[in-house]
C-alpha cells in the first residue's frame, strides 16, 4: 500500500506596509549568501525574507551602534483543515489560529556581539483526523511513517500550544574575516529559495557553537568561505517514552568558492553528520568524529549518519538573474554507504531560478521557480535493501529534526514539490502570487511496508 498525499495550492498574498529601508542585496536581485543565520540582528536575514515572500524589507540593525533594538516581528496564520509547517520556525501553523512574536536587544563591546532575541509562539491547535501510528511505543501524535527514525509530530498534543524559545539569540566574537561564538539561531544553507535540503527555516534554532568566515577570504582564485558547527538536537514531547534517545549530537561543515574567472559561478560542498548521545554530553573525541564518522569501522552502531550536498549557482546581481542546483544523497554524498549500488534510492536535488526586472517607475517584477525531488525510485531487482530515506536516520533515534520539526525542507522525507511565483515589489507595497504542488511521502511503501511484503509488492 502506498500512502502519498497530494495537494495543489494557489495562494494570493497582498501586503501593504509603510516605507521601510531596502538593503543593497535586495536591490541587486535578491542573491543571498549560500549560508545565512536568521537573526534579525544580521543584515542577510532581510535578503532571505524577501526571497521567500513578496514583503517590503524590514529595517536592519545599524552595525555601528553599540546598543540597538532588534526589529520586532509578528507573524500569524489561520488554517481551516490541516497544519502547514512551511519555514515558520518555532511558529507552528496548526489548524486554527496561530501566531508568534519576537524581538530583543543587540549589544556590542568591541569585537564581542550579544543579541538577545527570544520568541513566543502560540497555536490554537484544533484537532483533525490523524493516521494511525504503525510503530509500537510511539505517541499517537508522531509521524506514522518514520519507521522509528523520525521525530516529526503531526500535532503537538491536544489543546492550546504555547512555546517559549531563545529564538535567534547569539554571542559572537569577530576578528577580521573570522567569527566564532555560541548561538541558537535558525540556519539556512544552500541556494534554494523555498526548499533548502540541509538547513531551512522550518524548525526553530538549536543550541550550537560555531566558527566561520564573516566575509569571503579573497585570493587569486576567487573568494572562499567556510563554516564549522557542533550542536545539540532535542527530541519533542510527542515522540516516544525512551529517555535514552532524547538528544542527538550534530556536526556540520560547509566550504564555498566564488570562482572569479567564471563570472557569476559559486560552488559549495556541505556535510551534516549525526551521532546518538545517550547521556546528552559531548565528549572531546566525538567532535572530530561528528564530521569524519568512524573511519576504522570498528563499531558500526557508533558511526555517524551523514547527509551531504553539492551546490552550484550562477548569479548575476546587476542583471537580477540567478539559476542554481543542489544535489546530494540522504545517507552521504561523496561518502557512500558500503554495499549500496543503486544511488537513485537516496538521490535528492533542488533546481531553481529567479529573474528580477526594474521598471522605469522604480518597481520590480520578479519571476521565480523551484523544484525538489526526494522520493525513492523503484529499486532494481539486484539492488540491496534501501537505507532509511532522507531525514529519517535510525541510528540517531529521531532523525534530522529538532523538537519535532524538520531541519531540512518542510515537505518532509520521500516527497517531491514544485512552485512558481510572480511578485511585484515596491518599497511601500507589494503584490505576489504563487502556485505550488507537493506530493508527500511517496516512498512510504519502500520505507515501511516493503520489509513485510517485498519490494515488488
Amino acid at each position: 500500500m502506498r500512502v502519498p498525499a497530494r495537494f495543489l495550492s494557489l495562494v494570493v498574498l497582498l501586503s501593504a506596509q509603510g516605507a521601510l529601508q531596502t538593503s543593497v542585496a535586495q536591490e541587486a536581485g535578491d542573491i543571498c549568501p549560500l549560508a545565512v543565520r536568521l537573526s534579525s540582528a544580521r543584515a542577510s536575514r532581510s535578503c532571505v525574507d524577501l526571497r521567500r515572500l513578496p514583503l517590503p524589507a524590514m529595517p536592519t540593525v545599524d552595525a555601528s551602534d553599540r546598543w540597538a533594538l532588534v526589529p520586532f516581528r509578528s507573524t500569524g496564520s489561520y488554517r481551516g483543515a490541516y497544519p502547514a509547517d512551511r519555514n515558520n520556525g518555532v511558529h507552528w501553523a496548526g489548524r486554527g489560529l496561530s501566531s508568534a512574536v519576537s524581538g530583543g536587544l543587540r549589544v556590542r563591546f568591541g569585537r564581542v556581539t550579544l543579541s538577545v532575541e527570544p520568541e513566543l509562539a502560540w497555536a490554537q491547535n484544533l484537532g483533525f483526523a490523524l493516521p494511525d501510528t504503525t510503530t509500537p511505543g510511539l505517541s499517537r501524535f508522531s509521524y506514522p511513517w518514520g519507521n522509528g527514525g523520525l521525530d516529526r509530530f503531526m500535532r503537538p498534543g491536544s489543546g492550546l500550544s504555547l512555546e517559549f524559545d531563545l529564538g535567534n539569540s547569539f554571542l559572537e566574537v569577530g576578528a577580521g574575516p573570522l567569527s566564532a561564538g555560541f548561538s541558537n539561531e535558525t540556519l539556512w544553507w544552500g541556494p534554494a529559495r523555498r526548499y533548502p535540503l540541509l538547513f531551512s527555516g522550518t524548525s526553530g534554532g538549536f543550541p550550537h557553537t560555531y566558527a566561520e568566515t564573516s566575509r569571503p577570504l579573497e585570493t587569486s582564485l576567487g573568494g572562499f568561505t567556510g563554516r564549522l558547527l557542533w550542536g545539540h538536537l532535542r527530541e519533542s514531547r510527542w515522540y516516544d517514552a525512551d529517555p535514552g534517545n532524547n538528544r542527538t549530537l550534530l556536526g556540520a561543515f560547509q566550504l564555498g568558492w566564488r570562482i572569479d574567472f567564471v563570472p557569476g559561478l559559486e560552488l559549495a560542498y556541505s556535510v551534516v553528520r549525526h551521532e546518538p548521545s545517550a547521556d546528552g554530553g559531548l565528549k572531546l573525541g566525538q567532535v572530530a568524529q561528528l564530521l569524519t564518522g568512524d573511519p576504522d569501522g570498528e563499531d558500526p552502531s557508533r558511526r555517524g549518519t551523514p547527509m551531504g550536498t553539492f551546490s552550484v549557482r550562477f548569479g548575476f546581481p546587476d542583471d537580477g538573474f540567478e539559476a542554481y542546483a543542489e544535489i546530494g544523497r540522504g545517507e552521504g554524498f561523496l561518502n557512500p554507504v558500503l554495499g549500496v549500488s543503486d544511488t537513485r534510492l537516496s538521490l535528492i536535488y533542488v533546481l531553481g531560478f529567479a529573474r528580477t526586472d526594474t521598471t522605469s517607475s522604480g518597481g520590480r517584477w520578479r519571476v521565480s521557480g523551484e523544484l525538489v525531488k526526494q522520493a525513492m525510485e523503484l529499486p532494481q531487482p539486484d539492488a540491496p535493501t534501501p537505507d532509511p530515506t532522507t531525514y529519517a536516520l535510525r541510528q540517531t533515534g529521531h532523525g534530522h529534526t529538532h523538537r519535532g520539526q524538520l531541519l531540512g525542507t518542510w515537505i518532509g522525507p520521500g516527497s517531491n514539490a514544485q512552485y512558481v511565483a510572480v511578485d511585484w515589489l515596491r518599497p511601500t507595497h507589494t503584490f505576489g502570487f504563487f502556485a505550488e504542488r507537493a506530493r508527500r511521502d511517496d516512498d512510504t511503501y519502500f520505507r515501511v511496508h516493503a520489509f513485510d511484503h517485498g519490494f515488488r509488492g
